[in-house]
């Protein structure tokens, strides 16, 4: 199942870059995309379900 909840850039080198060319090429104009490493951490498994 963890694959549902993964966003799709998550392993990339260059997160930022593949996300602004995705956009872009939907037709966003890209002002400002930048990568923020965030880790996240819960007690016990029983606080992630």
């Amino acid at each position: 199942d963890v694959p549902n909840w993964m966003p799709p850039h998550q392993n990339l080198p260059h997160p930022e870059q593949t996300v602004r060319e995705d956009l872009e090429n939907a037709g966003f104009k890209v002002l400002h995309c930048s990568n923020r490493e965030k880790i996240c951490s819960w007690k016990n498994l029983q606080a992630l379900l």
